[in-house]
């Protein structure tokens, strides 16, 4: 199957969370390209922890200049080579069918822009640690 998303994660000095993210995004049930941005951090980590995975379809690049998060975001489309792009943050996880689950859906909605899926505070959910975010929720 032609491989359509890409998983970013635009990342920043911090680095406590990024292997669970990453871990997130090469355990799902359908593999997809990952790219990790790095936004002129002044550490080489993230560089050393992608290295650490020695997986062909994780992608590094780090940018010349530190640029403001809405524009690593940006960056996050530019780098990637796909039609579509999920951001991860570093701080975050995704549930191990996400792709799977995107798929079927830009599969059998071709003509859409984008969606959005559910989603839970903090990255330590089904530990009862954060609480689950729904529409009732007033911010």
């Amino acid at each position: 199957m032609e491989n359509i998303l890409t998983i970013t994660l635009p990342v920043y000095k911090r680095t406590e969370f990024i292997r669970k993210a990453l871990d997130s995004a090469i355990n799902q049930t359908v593999k997809c390209k990952i790219l990790v941005i790095d936004n002129n951090s002044p550490h080489e980590e993230f560089k050393k922890i992608v290295d650490e995975y020695n997986n062909p379809l994780i992608r590094y690049i780090r940018t010349d200049i530190t640029v403001p998060l809405e524009e690593n975001f940006n960056n996050c489309f530019h780098y990637a080579d796909t039609p579509w792009v999920t951001i991860l943050h570093d701080d975050d996880m995704l549930h191990i069918q996400f792709v799977e689950m995107a798929r079927k859906i830009l599969n059998e909605y071709a003509n859409i822009g984008g969606f959005a899926v559910k989603s839970y505070v903090g990255n330590l959910e089904w530990e009862g640690i954060y609480k689950k975010i729904d529409s009732e929720m007033r911010y």
